[in-house]
C-alpha cells in the first residue's frame, strides 16, 4: 500500500507542475542549451521559472569568477549521515568572494521559511564537502540561503533570503546528525509535526493518528468565554496545530482511498471524480494577440497573459471562451450518500 500511494502522490498535478517549473526554470538558466518539450506548460509556469531564473542570473552577473550557477545537482552530505544526500535546484560558488548562494525554487502555495530551513541546511552540509570547505575554511564562508515561491503570498514577498557564516551551522549539523542516527536505529520514534504533510506513511502512522485524536478531543472541549490573554494565546495554539494535524491525516487516508478505488475496490460513503483544471488557450498565440488589439487591450506585457487574465482585462468572456478550453483536473475523492448512483438510475436514496 505504502508503494501505492507512493505512486498516486507522485503523479498528481501539483507535483507533475512542480517538476516541469524546475526543468523549465533550468533551461532558462542554461540557456536553452538543450531541447526542451514546452507541451504542457502554462504562462504561469513560465513566469513562475522567469522570476526564478532572472533571481539566478543577477547573482552570476555580479559573481563572474565563480562556478556560476550549477543546477539540479545532487550532493551527498556525509558529516550528517551516510545515507543523507539531496538535490541542490541551483547553487553558486565564488571562492574569491568566500560566498555560497543556495537556491530553492517552491512552486507550490503553501508558504515555505527560509530561516532555519533544514532542507537548505542540509544541502550546505553536501555543498561545503563537495567544495572541500573545512573546519578552518568554513569561518571564511558566508552562505546566502534564498527561497524563491512566485505563488505563495508571504510579507517579505516571493523571494526571501537568509545569510549565515557557514561555521554558524556547525549547531544545526550536529541536530541534523543526531536525529538522523536517531531516525534510522533501533530507538527510533515517531513525532508528529509539519513534516507530516510530505510523509508517504501518514495514512497509517499511530503518532499522527493518535496525535490527530487527541488533539480534536482538547480543541473541542468548551472554551471559556473570559480567557486570560496567556490562555487565548495557548487555546488558539492548540486549536490551529489540531487543524493541522487533522489535516495531513486526512490527506494521507484520502491518498491511501484513491489508491484503493483505482484498484477498483470500493469505499463506501465516497466515489472518485475529476476537479476542473485551468483556463488555457487553444487558439496560437498570435490570434490571442490579435483578439487583445482588436480590443485596445495589451495582452502580452511580458508574457501571454491567461485567459482569466484576459477576462480581467476587459476581454468579453465569450470571446475567451471560444479561443480557450478548460482540461479536466486531477483525480479526487468526492463525498457521496448514494446521491449520485440514485441520481444516474432515477432512483431516490433510502
Amino acid at each position: 500500500m505504502r508503494e501505492q500511494v507512493s505512486e498516486l502522490q507522485d503523479t498528481t498535478d501539483e507535483s507533475e507542475e512542480g517538476t516541469r517549473v524546475h526543468g523549465i526554470a533550468s533551461a532558462m538558466i542554461e540557456g536553452f542549451e538543450e531541447p526542451f518539450d514546452m507541451r504542457g506548460v502554462t504562462d504561469e509556469m513560465l513566469q513562475a521559472a522567469w522570476m526564478y531564473a532572472e533571481c539566478v542570473r543577477e547573482v552570476v552577473d555580479q559573481h563572474p569568477n565563480s562556478t556560476g550557477a550549477v543546477t539540479e545537482r545532487k550532493v551527498y552530505a556525509g558529516r550528517i549521515h551516510a545515507e543523507s544526500f539531496g538535490t541542490v535546484d541551483c547553487h553558486l560558488f565564488d571562492k574569491h568572494s568566500g560566498e555560497l548562494f543556495i537556491d530553492d525554487l517552491k512552486y507550490g502555495h503553501k508558504l515555505v521559511e527560509v530561516y532555519e530551513n533544514w532542507q537548505l541546511i542540509n544541502y550546505a552540509a553536501g555543498l561545503l564537502e563537495t567544495y572541500h570547505i573545512n573546519g578552518y575554511a568554513d569561518q571564511h564562508v558566508k552562505i546566502h540561503f534564498r527561497i524563491i515561491q512566485p505563488r505563495g503570498h508571504h510579507s517579505d514577498g516571493p523571494i526571501r533570503s537568509w545569510s549565515i557564516m557557514a561555521c554558524d551551522l556547525r549547531g544545526y549539523f550536529n541536530t541534523l546528525s543526531k536525529n538522523a542516527a536517531k531516525a534510522l536505529s533501533d530507538e527510533a520514534e515517531l513525532h508528529t509535526g509539519s513534516h507530516c504533510r510530505y510523509c508517504e506513511a501518514r495514512h497509517a502512522c499511530p503518532a499522527a493518528l493518535q496525535a490527530g485524536i487527541q488533539l480534536y478531543e482538547v480543541s473541542a472541549q468548551p472554551t471559556p468565554v473570559d480567557l486570560s490573554n496567556e490562555a487565548l494565546g495557548v487555546q488558539l495554539r492548540i486549536v490551529k496545530r489540531a487543524l493541522k494535524q487533522l489535516e495531513y491525516v486526512e490527506s494521507g487516508l484520502t491518498a491511501q482511498a484513491l489508491g484503493v478505488v483505482r484498484n477498483g475496490e470500493h469505499v463506501p460513503g465516497y466515489r472518485t471524480g475529476f476537479g476542473r483544471g485551468r483556463l488555457k488557450w487553444s487558439t496560437p498565440p498570435d490570434e490571442v494577440r490579435f483578439i487583445g488589439e482588436c480590443n485596445g487591450i495589451d495582452l502580452e506585457k511580458h508574457d501571454l497573459v491567461t485567459p482569466k487574465q484576459a477576462i480581467e482585462l476587459g476581454i468579453d468572456p465569450d470571446i475567451v471562451a471560444v479561443c480557450s478550453t478548460r482540461p479536466s483536473g486531477a483525480l479526487k475523492l468526492i463525498e457521496d450518500d448514494g446521491s449520485y448512483a440514485c441520481k444516474i438510475f432515477e432512483r431516490k436514496p433510502l
